[in-house]
């Protein structure tokens, strides 16, 4: 069975930096082509809209990072899943 939960991380943490998008062609070892991602670009793997919140909501799926969640597609399809706050932000009282 598997084992799912969100994790909540920083925006800032460092699976966001230094990230590209690589393009290949089908019979090369090399890409064709890298295109850089900008740090603070991070956007919902649901519905790809941008995410500009402090604290970005990762779908954890046996361990593994499977993506980034906007907080609408969190409560949309992910509710009833347990979180997990890594994110080192301290939130107001």
């Amino acid at each position: 069975m598997e084992e799912c939960h969100i994790r909540k991380v920083s925006r800032n943490h460092k699976m966001f930096l230094n990230r590209s998008i690589k393009f290949y062609v089908s019979d090369m070892r090399e890409p064709e082509s890298v295109i850089p991602v900008p740090d603070d670009s991070i956007v919902c793997d649901s519905c790809n809209d941008l995410i500009d919140t402090l604290i970005i909501s990762l779908l954890i799926i046996n361990d593994r990072v499977w993506g980034t969640v906007c907080e609408k597609c969190r409560i949309k399809y992910h509710s009833d899943l347990s979180e997990i706050d890594d994110s080192g932000v301290v939130k107001d009282e």
